[in-house]
């Protein structure tokens, strides 16, 4: 059967129940109540319902996992642990990411040329190079950019935010590159 968006379907399989989801035309199957959790987190991407909220900051999140790796961030608990360096994490894929600094592991490959990045977001920047794309805009002179941090940057002189301060002689510094520069000189 064939249902329009606006329609819900639920039937009887071998005993399982089986719920039609209309936005994403997804299947989920309510077997247990580990297919029902998931059910209902998938269905939070659908309907916004944010029902985890954080007593420190106010942030809400769909997931209860999601809500429990951003109270990490408050409470300061890093519980994975790089094996060669033991340098510690709040989230499991950091830590994951951290290590192919020592194995030198580098699974994501530019769809552009031919060179290899040891994470998938560094390798999405990378390939801007090639497509040209720069989805950072500066909110003052709606100049753009390809990596964040570049933007930031750049808005600092528009506010004049000097967030780099010199422990030497207390000169400030908007971009970090400049301040490590002055501080090599002052030393």
């Amino acid at each position: 059967m064939l249902l329009d968006e606006t329609q819900h379907s639920f039937e009887a399989d071998h005993n399982l129940l089986r719920v039609w989801q209309p936005r994403c035309q997804r299947r989920h199957t309510n077997a247990n109540i580990v297919a029902r959790s998931a059910c209902k987190q998938h269905e939070r991407t659908h309907t916004g319902e944010l029902p985890y909220t954080c007593e420190y900051c106010r942030k809400s999140f769909s997931h209860l996992s999601r809500y429990q790796i951003h109270e990490r961030t408050h409470s300061g608990e890093k519980p994975y642990k790089c094996k060669p360096c033991r340098k510690c994490f709040g989230q499991l894929v950091n830590c994951q990411k951290h290590e192919r600094i020592h194995t030198g592991e580098k699974p994501y490959t530019c769809n552009h040329c031919t060179k290899s990045l040891n994470s998938s977001s560094h390798c999405k920047r990378h390939e801007r190079i090639h497509t040209g794309v720069r989805p950072h805009t500066c909110k003052h002179c709606k100049k753009a950019f390809r990596h964040v941090t570049n933007c930031k940057e750049h808005e600092r002189i528009h506010t004049g935010e000097k967030p780099y301060m010199c422990k030497h002689c207390k000169k400030g510094f908007s971009d970090h590159t400049s301040f490590k520069q002055h501080e090599q000189k002052a030393i």
